[in-house]
């Protein structure tokens, strides 16, 4: 799964398709990321068999292996360099990765659910009004200047 970068923009002129959405967004991050996990996770597990697999191999070919003295050194040494092993740690890589990105696309889409609860709050309090809704410098001037005319 691939995070799509337009679920992260925020329409603050259309608030109630953004509220719907979220639900969904939320689910979908995080559903991702939960599988994502379980992919990465199953690479650890085969890294571990295969690891152990290896260095059964090693333990008991050692000389095929060219390790004159056999110590834990020189095996770990010949088992973190198989190619089978290497292939499963660059795929872990990959997954790490993938991880990473869908746990940064949850956590981005709950800034998203903050900035639209932000903007809902804003438009609730008559922010964007052209209406001044407290004693401001509007108000006060408007008072002075009818003042001034009498």
């Amino acid at each position: 799964m691939k995070a799509n970068e337009k679920d992260f923009e925020l329409d603050a002129y259309n608030l109630e398709n953004e509220v719907s959405k979220q639900a969904n967004l939320t689910f979908k991050y995080g559903k991702g990321f939960a599988r994502a996990k379980a992919e990465r996770d199953k690479v650890k597990i085969q890294i571990d068999i295969v690891r152990a697999e290896i260095t059964a191999k090693v333990r008991e070919d050692h000389d095929e292996y060219g390790i004159r003295n056999l110590n834990e050194g020189a095996i770990k040494t010949v088992v973190e360099g198989e190619p089978a092993l290497v292939k499963l740690k660059q795929k872990l890589v990959i997954w790490q990765e993938r991880c990473d990105i869908l746990y940064a696309a949850s956590n981005a889409i709950n800034a998203k659910r903050e900035a639209i609860t932000g903007q809902i709050r804003l438009y609730s309090m008559s922010y964007y009004s052209d209406q001044p809704t407290k004693d401001t410098g509007a108000k006060r001037d408007k008072a002075v200047s009818r003042r001034g005319r009498s």
